[in-house]
């Protein structure tokens, strides 16, 4: 289903399927040979001239794509998705396949701290994920934004098993986003939220990120802010469970001015884990490598 400049319209009540019948993929690290069915689900972008506004998609489950369930692309806002389901993508491979839920903004020509498609009708703002799933191990991100986008919602949402971060906000400028009251499940790698990303062309998520009063449970590492990202706000999350070698409650790489507080992170018996780890990044792309600096850690109830 793609919608180019549509306003004002419901969709709900459906399951979006196809006819393949090959095997889900298990390894993230490769692209699955017998890949097959849509690359899309449910499009929505800007047409030339108007944006994408105001619609909402309740109770769609989307299920046998390749890349992406949801896609919320250039010049979405104002929609919202709710109670929807996002499953059984046949790659998720490298390479942007096995995404359920996306919020993007218009692919920037250049690499700027400022939002080139601010005032612009490609600008991607205002949308909200809202008590969403995802289950199994054939997603490779249950929620990504990226390029961008800005003051959207992520919220009440179940992802379970997600194969790297479960809510990515992927290293492309996205800011000001809010993720909370999410409960995120059983990872055994990446990080169950992540702000800042080290493939292709990302690097730093944007400032003002603001992660909330989030659950997660059994997951390699909780929380991930890395490779140049600034100004984050995590607060009141509860990461527990951890059965996995090396994890982490909260770990910070290359990142500044970011506040960790209020935190409860207990009962996570994996060996070697860390409540709060601090790591150096490699480069990426314009960032350089680095360590945490300026980064306020208090009130935080670990055990």
């Amino acid at each position: 289903m793609r919608g180019a400049g549509v306003r004002n319209i419901s969709v709900s009540g459906f399951t979006l399927t196809s006819e393949w019948n090959g095997r889900l993929p298990e390894d993230p690290t490769m692209n699955n040979p017998e890949a097959g069915g849509p690359v899309y689900g449910i499009v929505l972008r800007s047409d030339a001239a108007v944006s994408a506004e105001r619609n909402s998609f309740e109770r769609v489950t989307v299920e046998k794509f390749r890349r992406m369930g949801f896609r919320l692309d250039a010049g979405s806002r104002d929609n919202v998705i709710k109670n929807c389901t996002a499953r059984n993508a046949t790659d998720t491979g490298a390479g942007g396949s096995g995404y359920g839920f996306v919020l993007q903004g218009n692919h920037p020509a250049v690499d700027d701290i400022r939002n080139p498609n601010a005032g612009t009708v490609n600008d991607t703002c205002f949308n909200a994920v809202i008590g969403c799933k995802t289950d199994g191990i054939s997603i490779r991100h249950s929620v990504l934004i990226q390029y961008y986008a800005h003051n959207n919602l992520v919220t009440g949402c179940d992802l379970a098993g997600s194969r790297y971060g479960a809510i990515d906000l992927h290293g492309e400028d996205e800011y000001q986003n809010e993720i909370s009251f999410n409960t995120i499940r059983n990872m055994p790698a990446g990080g169950a939220i992540e702000l800042g990303n080290s493939g292709a062309t990302h690097d730093r998520s944007g400032p003002g990120n603001w992660i909330h009063h989030n659950t997660i449970i059994n997951c390699l590492d909780g929380i991930r802010v890395e490779y140049g990202t600034q100004y984050a706000l995590i607060e009141n999350n509860d990461i527990s469970g951890n059965t996995f070698a090396n994890g982490s409650g909260i770990k910070l790489g290359y990142c500044s001015f970011i506040t960790v507080r209020a935190n409860k992170i207990h009962d996570n018996r994996g060996p070697g884990f860390a409540g709060i780890r601090f790591v150096q990044n490699r480069a990426s792309n314009d960032t350089s490598s680095g360590s945490p600096l300026y980064c306020l850690v208090t009130g935080n109830d670990i055990y």
